[in-house]
């Protein structure tokens, strides 16, 4: 099990070379739906310093803990507590539901 920053997994997060125009209109098959939750699985280091944990996938690489859907917020509970239980530490769900785009990047 890895851990990295908080501030790092954001940063890897934002961090997209493409960056598309958001649409919230539902009727609209090309419409790119929102991200307006994120939810993360964290852990307090011996430094005192929360850290997004990481988990292994079958393929061999490390992934943060991070959803945005429900599907893949199942997923990392599943992993969170697997890791906790394994590792005997208390990892912690962390919910952001409050956005605010403050910029935007293009080409």
């Amino acid at each position: 099990m890895r851990f990295i920053s908080a501030a790092a997994a954001i940063a890897i997060f934002l961090s997209s070379s493409h960056v598309q125009t958001i649409s919230n209109k539902s009727d609209s098959d090309t419409a790119i739906k929102r991200i307006d939750t994120l939810w993360l699985v964290t852990f307090v280091n011996d430094e005192g310093i929360e850290e997004v944990a990481q988990a292994k996938i079958a393929g061999g690489e490390n992934v943060p803990l991070i959803a945005a859907d429900n599907d893949r917020l199942q997923s990392i509970i599943e992993s969170g507590k697997a890791l906790a239980a394994s590792r005997k530490i208390k990892l912690r769900l962390v919910e952001f539901s409050h956005r605010s785009d403050v910029g935007e990047f293009s080409p």
